[in-house]
C-alpha cells in the first residue's frame, strides 16, 4: 500500500479507518479510473480486449522489467528496461506489430476518463 499511495497516505488510511470516496481514491492513485455505476465490468472487458491484442510476450517482458526495476537506481532500471526491449524485439509477433505501426496501422486505445 505505501508503494502505491505513499507512506503518509497509507498510514493515514490504515490508522484512521476513514472511508474515502471514488474521486479521492483516484487522486491517491488507489484506482486508475472511475466509471459510472454499473459499468465497471463493461470497462474492464473493453480494456482486457484491447490489451489482449498486444503481443503477450512483450507485455510480460515490460511488466517484469517494471517490477524488477522498482526501487533500483535509474541506471539499473534503464538496463532492465533495455533488456526487456531486446527480448520483445526478438518476438516475431512484436516485429509484425511494429511494422504495422510504422505503416500507420495503429490501434485506437480505449479512452480513459
Amino acid at each position: 500500500l505505501p508503494r502505491i499511495l505513499g507512506l503518509s497516505n497509507a498510514l493515514w488510511l490504515m490508522q484512521s479507518g476513514v472511508r474515502i470516496g471514488v474521486q479521492r481514491a483516484r487522486e491517491l492513485g488507489f484506482v486508475q479510473e472511475v466509471v459510472p455505476s454499473g459499468h465497471a465490468v463493461e470497462r474492464a472487458l473493453e480494456l482486457a480486449r484491447y490489451m489482449a491484442g498486444y503481443p503477450q510476450a512483450s507485455i510480460r517482458s515490460d511488466r517484469e522489467a517494471i517490477l524488477a526495476s522498482y526501487g533500483r537506481s535509474v541506471e539499473e532500471g534503464l538496463a532492465l528496461e533495455d533488456e526487456a526491449r531486446r527480448r520483445s524485439l526478438s518476438d516475431g509477433v512484436m516485429l509484425e506489430r511494429l511494422q504495422a505501426f510504422a505503416r500507420g496501422d495503429r490501434p485506437t486505445p480505449p479512452s480513459a476518463e
